[in-house]
């Protein structure tokens, strides 16, 4: 064999060795751009789910603190009338036996 024609059986293996390994990076590469597509869509679906469960942790907390603020209002209603009712009963307590401690208590119930 003469010194070209193992030139250029070199020079076609070396060719052939290059076009394998671009296809093998180019098929790489497109495997890597599919799975990396498959997870950017991953990546919507979880910022989707978590923008509408943040949605309804809110609404939640929203209707929780609504429940709050009446029972407190309920609670301090009630005890207003509570101690209405002790003031009340206070005073006619005093104004019946005219007791230090009953007279104490009553006025204790007007602070």
């Amino acid at each position: 064999m003469s010194d070209q024609a193992v030139m250029g059986l070199i020079t076609a293996v070396v060719s052939l060795l290059g076009t394998m390994f671009t296809g093998i990076l180019t098929y790489l590469m497109a495997r890597l751009n599919a799975r990396a597509a498959v997870a950017a869509t991953a990546v919507e679906q979880v910022k989707k789910d978590l923008s509408t469960s943040q949605g309804v942790v809110n609404e939640k907390l929203d209707k929780a603190e609504k429940i709050a603020e009446k029972t407190h209002t309920l609670v301090n209603s009630n005890m207003g009338v509570q101690l209405e009712m002790h003031a009340l009963l206070a005073r006619r307590m005093a104004d019946k036996t005219h007791e230090p401690d009953d007279i104490a208590a009553f006025l204790v119930g007007k602070l």
